[in-house]
């Protein structure tokens, strides 16, 4: 384990989500590209790195894998439809923000505790990487300034950035199992999925081709160019 990319990578993510108000407000200037553009981007990492991580963790598990996946997938759909149907009972929007920041929370206690042993192999692919995956928590951190506003500026971005630290904290505790690790990994990837193909692709009317097509070319050209110099 690298320790100092780790932590490096936790500040990256910690930043991000401290600074995101900041990132939406200026995001709210060409909202379509830049939407397009970071789906663009996440599409990208789930066909590049998430699926073929998921593949390796398969010889280890075999076809669990698969079904942890659909778990966390599902999981996580099924906790949106619950804070969906509270907001159009019209219950409280701060319990209903409470929650959604704490499913965000759980996802970045699991992303950096398994990405603990999972770095990619040099330092330059770990920088790639952080920028990447930087720019999905910015976007989930997007949805919910859309929906709480003041809420989030006051104290969820910074139950966000505790997560990420929790997460990092973590790893201090010992070498993970390595099934466990794949587990946790498959179960953060199915809920991952969910959220780029529900959450981080703009609606038809708000969509930008060419920019999609220049996040997803932007990963591939560093993510192609990154694997030769491995």
């Amino acid at each position: 384990m690298r320790d100092y990319e780790l932590l490096l990578l936790a500040i990256a993510f910690a930043m991000a989500h401290l600074l995101a108000p900041l990132a939406w407000h200026y995001r709210q200037q060409a909202r379509e590209v830049i939407s397009s553009f970071a789906g663009g981007l996440a599409m990208a990492y789930v066909f590049l790195h998430l699926i073929p991580e998921i593949d390796a963790a398969s010889h280890l598990l075999g076809k669990r894998i698969f079904v942890l996946i659909m778990v966390g997938f599902s999981a996580y759909y099924g906790l949106e439809i619950l804070i969906h149907r509270r907001a159009a009972l019209s219950e409280a929007q701060a319990d209903d923000h409470t929650l959604n920041v704490a499913l965000a929370a759980l996802y970045n206690v699991l992303l950096v505790y398994t990405l603990a042993s999972q770095l990619p192999s040099t330092p330059i692919l770990t920088l790639a990487f952080t920028l990447m995956v930087g720019l999905h928590l910015l976007v989930v951190d997007f949805g919910l300034l859309e929906l709480y506003e003041d809420e989030f500026r006051r104290r969820g971005r910074f139950i966000l950035v505790g997560s990420v630290l929790l997460g990092w904290a973590l790893t201090f505790a010992g070498e993970p199992d390595p099934e466990l690790v794949d587990a946790l990994s498959a179960l953060m990837a199915g809920s991952m999925m969910y959220k780029v193909f529900r959450k981080e692709l703009p609606e038809f009317r708000q969509a930008h081709y060419r920019a999609f097509l220049s996040g997803l070319g932007l990963f591939l050209v560093v993510h192609v160019a990154l694997g030769f110099a491995a």
